[in-house]
Parts: structure tokens; sequence; C-alpha cells
């Protein structure tokens, strides 16, 4: 294939809209959390009064956090809210690219503001908020587009279409955050030696320590193991389409776990919520779908009238 060609086919291609709206909702919830997680120690890492001391002069130079700016206690009360209120706004599609911007400069802004405090999961929001503020996130599933439909700008029907490339960079993201902690854990002597498991879950990092780790050694290597072949896995699993659904549930198995048993919630979270970029039209309308059929079987059903959703309970038998 021609390169060009390649490249032009990975950025520019058409794509549904919609899951660029899914992971704009999705992104916009988990960094709500993540809001309310630093929220009850926002004075003692962001304020002046805290912890650490304002970054010298030489490293705000080199970085960027509003909190170099504001960092009176009550500045950073302020700061809180105002991003709450736009990561609320930017969940909801209210002017998608300005939201948007705000977004990332928010993340920015704690991650540089509280740099000594940062884990994995801020890396990964940091750089999503970025993706995202480049993406059409706005084109479905927002209050944007339904501006436009009341306008008369675009077809009731229409589902809009809009160049891949913010799709696309998650996807490689997402991959590359895989393949590389492989490749990290590899040499690691804890990982080759299948004990890795076992210490996590006597760690201080889980809710409550599994003490049947402790008593079935050879349990946990498999799990060690299991581990690393599942990361090395699922990203040639999410990008090829007949095997998509079972990276999903491989990689949400995974996470999901790691979300009920330890405290480390936020990356698993926001890992699990970067899955959705790799969402096609075929699979938000079989999501759909499924979801018409159990509130039908609920005994409620959505109809299409003047192009509004009317809820109706069912009566008897409806057609």
């Amino acid at each position: 294939m021609n390169p060009l060609r390649a490249l032009n086919c990975c950025f520019l291609s058409p794509v549904d809209a919609r899951p660029y709206a899914v992971m704009r909702i999705g992104f916009s919830v988990v960094s709500l959390l993540n809001l309310l997680s630093l929220w009850p120690t926002r004075a003692s890492l962001f304020a002046d009064t805290g912890l650490f001391e304002r970054a010298n002069q030489f490293v705000q130079s080199k970085t960027f956090s509003l909190f170099y700016l504001f960092h009176s206690p009550f500045q950073v009360d302020v700061l809180f809210v105002l991003a709450a209120l736009n990561l609320l706004l930017f969940g909801l599609g209210f002017c998608c690219r300005l939201t948007g911007v705000f977004t990332w400069i928010w993340t920015v802004s704690y991650c540089h503001g509280a740099y000594p405090a940062l884990s994995a999961s801020d890396t990964v929001f940091r750089v999503m908020s970025f993706l995202l503020m480049l993406s059409p996130t706005g084109a479905a599933l927002s209050l944007d587009a339904l501006v436009e439909k009341r306008r008369g700008k675009r077809p009731e029907d229409a589902c809009p279409l809009v160049p891949s490339y913010g799709l696309f960079m998650m996807k490689c993201q997402l991959s590359l955050i895989y393949l590389t902690t492989v490749l990290c854990k590899l040499p690691d002597p804890g990982w080759t030696s299948g004990e890795v498991v076992g210490f996590f879950l006597l760690s201080v990092f889980m809710r409550s320590p599994i003490e049947l780790a402790a008593q079935h050694p050879q349990l946990m290597v498999l799990l060690s193991y299991s581990t690393l072949a599942v990361e090395a896995l699922l990203p040639f699993l999410l990008w090829n389409r007949k095997t998509r659904a079972f990276g999903f549930l491989l990689g949400w198995g995974l996470h999901g776990t790691i979300l009920l048993l330890s405290r480390l919630g936020l990356f698993s979270l926001v890992t699990m919520i970067s899955y959705f970029c790799f969402l096609e039209s075929g699979d938000i309308e079989a999501v759909k779908n499924s979801c018409l059929k159990i509130l039908d079987r609920l005994g409620i059903s959505f109809s299409s009238d003047s192009s509004s959703l009317a809820r109706t309970q069912k009566k008897g038998n409806i057609s």
C-alpha cells in the first residue's frame, strides 16, 4: 500500500463520531472522580500552606501549572470548583473545543502542581486529555450536536462522520502503555520469579490483604505470568476486529479485578475508559440494540416521534 494512502487511512478516514463521544463522557466522569479524590488533600498538595514548597523559577519556566499563579487556600478551592464545572460541561458536550482545552489545562496544572504525589494514572489522564482536546468529541451525543440539530444545520437522523486521527492516536497510546509495561517488567526479578502478584495481594495497596496468597505460592506464580501474557496480548487482540471482544473481556477483567481488590482504582478506571477508542459503529449499535431489548422486556419502549423520544409503558402487547 502507498505510505501516504496508509497515513490518510489512519488519520483522515471518516468514522462514526460516537466513539469520540463515549470517550469524552467516560473520561469526564473518571476525571471528576479523580478531582473528588484530590479534594480532601487539596490544601496540603497545592496551597502554599501545604506540604510542598512552590516549584522554583527554573522548574516553573520549564513547566506550566495554574497552581504556580494561584496557590492560596481560597484560590485553590476556586480552581477546584471551576475545574469540576468545566469537566461537567465537557462531559455534557457544551462548547467541546473550549472545555476540552480547559480540561487539558486542568490536568497538566494538577500534575505539575503536585508532582511529588503523582502516580501512573496521572500520566494517563494527562495524555488522554491532550488527545481528547485535539479530537472532534462534540459531533455526537453532546449539547453542541443537539443545538446544531435544533438550528437545522444537521439532519435529525444523520450519524455524523469525523476524521479518525484522534481515535487512532488513542489506540496507539493505549497499545504503547501495555507494550512498554511488559518490556519494563520482563527484566524485573520479581516478575521473572513470579512472586509479584503474591506480594501485591499482601501489600498495603490492597483494600484488605489476601492471606490466600501466602498459602498458595504456585498459584501466585501462575497469576504473575498470566498477567504478563494478558498485557502482552491485549494490543494485538484489541486491534483485530475478530478478537476485540475477547480483548475487552480480558482487559476489563484484569483492571476490574484490580479495581475491586486494591486501592489503585483510578488507574484501572482511566485505563478501562481508554478501551472505548476501539469501538466502532457496529459495536455501538449492538450495545444500543441490546439495551433496547432489555428495556422492552421491562415493559418500556422508546419510539421516535417528531425527532423526540417518547417513553411509553407497556399495556398488553405492543407491536
